[in-house]
């Protein structure tokens, strides 16, 4: 096979960005469609020459090169150069490689997903299919390569795809996510043919084990037409009580970076100076869907304001977990008095999990302090001045602690 030198001005660029399911955890998982392409990024290195297998000189060196590439351009010559010495191995290499990867970036998954389907489609009969399958088995790897793994096996053996309900508990989520679509569509056939007591019971295991907002709506919805309603914000995990305070001021954005009293110590007795005169905490529980706290409603309209929200949380022992937060507004968390997020930015958008930070916990009573900034716009789309926070595991799975 030979590389186009028409393609050599996209060498030193960042693949195309395929892989977003493997960024949140969430989302429906793709089999990155670059086909050929894969074989112009690898060898336009060297244009007009034949493709041959080699022995890299140092293995190790190349996967570091492709695992620090980063969105901003910085490492994309060397990672370059390194898909297209990886691109060369011969497909018995395969495995090595993926068992190398680790957790990798969806950049750089793209990349080396670029330089293994290279070397795959090189030398096809090479591929060894047995030993991607213990690869795939072993859920200690990183997620990238074994759902690599997973697309190279179904390539070469269809039937294969028939597994894809073993990994309905897969601690890789795009994997998971294929199990529990084949099974939503199991439990929708059950009920279309009169079956829902089956059905519901079947919907009632895929809502424990899946993972994706999408899809864990969609089996909520299928229970509810059964008769079995779901509480999707205790499902989620999210916090509902809290204590607000506020406005502060945020005119010309100068809140964001204004350290308010809230922010030096908590005295929920205390009146503090607002933006506009003496504010108090007020106690708030949110009976809105998902947890959603409408500081619209709770505090009062305001624009270049601030808003604080307050709550603790216990454990009995150190607990690892994700903090995750939606807003359209100016976000900071602070747990324990340390910042875990921060986002300028206004109205870019509102989603379930939009922010995250893993976190761990002290034994004891853990504080949790979010500061939520809205600006001046007068657009009828910036008005939203809101927030949902809740914690979970990794995987997306709630973690329910006593408020």
């Amino acid at each position: 096979m030979f590389a186009s030198s028409s393609l050599t001005r996209f060498v030193t660029g960042p693949l195309p960005h395929a892989s977003r399911q493997l960024a949140a955890g969430f989302g429906r998982p793709i089999r990155i469609a670059i086909g050929s392409m894969a074989v112009a990024w690898v060898t336009t290195l060297s244009p007009l020459r034949p493709v041959t297998a080699q022995e890299p000189a140092d293995l190790p060196a190349l996967m570091r090169s492709v695992r620090e590439v980063d969105r901003f351009g910085e490492g994309h010559r060397e990672a370059s150069e390194a898909v297209a010495a990886l691109s060369r191995l011969p497909s018995s290499r395969i495995p090595q490689v993926l068992s190398m990867m680790g957790e990798v970036t969806p950049l750089s998954a793209n990349w080396f997903r670029a330089a293994v389907e290279a070397s795959a489609d090189r030398d096809p009969q090479g591929v060894p299919v047995e030993e991607l399958k213990r690869f795939l088995d072993d859920r200690t790897q990183g997620d990238a390569a074994r759902l690599l793994a997973f697309d190279l096996i179904v390539d070469r053996q269809p039937e294969f795809r028939e597994t894809v309900p073993n990994f309905r508990d897969d601690p890789c989520l795009p994997l998971r996510f294929m199990a529990i679509e084949r099974g939503m569509k199991e439990a929708a056939e059950m009920v279309k043919s009169g079956k829902n007591e089956e059905g519901s019971s079947a919907y009632e295991g895929l809502l424990q084990a899946a993972r994706n907002p999408d899809q864990i709506n969609a089996i909520a919805d299928a229970l509810e037409k059964l008769g079995s309603p779901v509480d999707l914000t205790a499902h989620y995990g999210f916090i509902t009580r809290w204590h607000l305070i506020g406005p502060f001021d945020n005119r010309e954005k100068i809140g964001f970076a204004a350290v308010y009293a809230p922010e030096k110590s908590i005295d929920l007795a205390a009146s503090l100076d607002g933006k506009e005169g003496v504010v108090s905490w007020i106690d708030h529980a949110s009976s809105l869907p998902l947890g959603v706290v409408d500081l619209n409603v709770a505090i009062g309209k305001h624009m270049g304001a601030v808003a604080y929200a307050f709550t603790t949380v216990e454990v009995d022992e150190p607990t690892t977990l994700d903090i995750r937060l939606g807003t359209p507004n100016g976000n900071q968390v602070f747990v324990n008095g340390q910042q875990v997020i921060s986002n300028h930015v206004y109205h870019a958008g509102n989603a379930i999990d939009q922010h995250r930070a893993t976190v761990t916990l002290n034994p004891g009573k853990n504080t949790i302090l979010l500061k939520i900034c809205q600006n001046e716009q007068t657009d009828s789309w910036a008005q939203d001045w809101n927030f949902q926070l809740r914690l979970c595991d990794a995987s997306g799975k709630a973690i329910r602690l006593p408020e």
